[in-house]
């Protein structure tokens, strides 16, 4: 049977609401964010929503709802490490009662909280552990009051694998609208496909084999270090490029008897 490929990772940024629970210290009802302006991110088409009101996440920060319905920014880590962050949250209005920001690691909780009130302030996080997969929440709330809320916060987060490499994450460069989902489960077909395209015959079974196998290294490698992957292209394209590229180098197809 072809070996079993990766899942795909999942989205490194996601935009949502959700709230900070008190008595866990953990983030509650995070719920994506289901509307995209071409600019932000929001409840729905109407401004503020009927259902969570004011919530808006876009590049530099955004605008909480009421108490219950944070903004919130929410970062998955695709490997282990440690975490550094840095940042500032900005609050510029000088009406309301300001904003609250906290960053929530769903394995450790709570790692920081500051408020903003018509200034700014430093948001800097030395560090946090995570395994593949963990997730730090950057929240910003209302505290009481959702007037004049609208917020800045932009955030890096650096972060070094047992290796000793590291790699740094900027919220606003990598924010983004609506993508599609990637979906591993073609490739074997797809590797098929162009194994006949480019050789003119069907690979045998030990052929296909390895190079699914082949595939699944990549996959590997790719989610170590998505910065490999080319903007524009997804994960699963840019492995059947891979594949495409050893076949073209292949004796088969180089050399004809």
């Amino acid at each position: 049977s072809l070996p079993v490929l990766p899942e795909p990772l999942p989205e490194l940024w996601s935009f949502g609401s959700g709230r900070f629970d008190e008595t866990s210290g953990q983030t509650t009802n995070f719920v994506p964010l289901p509307h995209w302006t071409g600019s932000e991110w929001q409840g729905g088409p109407q401004r503020p929503d009927p259902n969570i009101g004011w919530v808006i996440v876009n590049a530099n920060g955004g605008h909480p709802g009421n108490p219950n319905f944070g903004a919130v920014r929410r970062w998955t880590a695709p490997r282990k490490g440690t975490v550094a962050i840095t940042g500032t949250l900005q609050h510029g209005s000088e009406n309301g009662d300001g904003v609250r920001g906290r960053v929530v690691s769903s394995r450790t909780g709570v790692a920081g909280e500051w408020q903003a009130f018509h200034n700014s302030t430093a948001t800097n996080v030395a560090k946090v552990e995570v395994e593949a997969g963990d997730t730090i929440d950057f929240i910003t709330d209302c505290k009481v009051d959702e007037n004049s809320d609208t917020f800045s916060w932009p955030v890096k987060l650096t972060v070094q694998s047992e290796s000793g490499d590291a790699r740094t994450f900027d919220s606003v460069a990598e924010f983004h609208g609506p993508v599609s989902v990637d979906d591993y489960a073609k490739l074997p077909a797809e590797i098929h496909t162009a194994w006949k395209f480019i050789l003119l015959r069907d690979p045998n079974p030990d052929e296909l084999q390895a190079a699914t196998e082949f595939a699944a290294r990549q996959l590997a490698a790719m989610h170590e270090n998505p910065a490999g992957v080319p903007s524009g292209l997804s994960t699963s394209r840019q492995v059947l490029v891979n594949v495409c590229q050893a076949l073209l180098n292949s004796n088969e197809f180089l050399y004809v008897d």
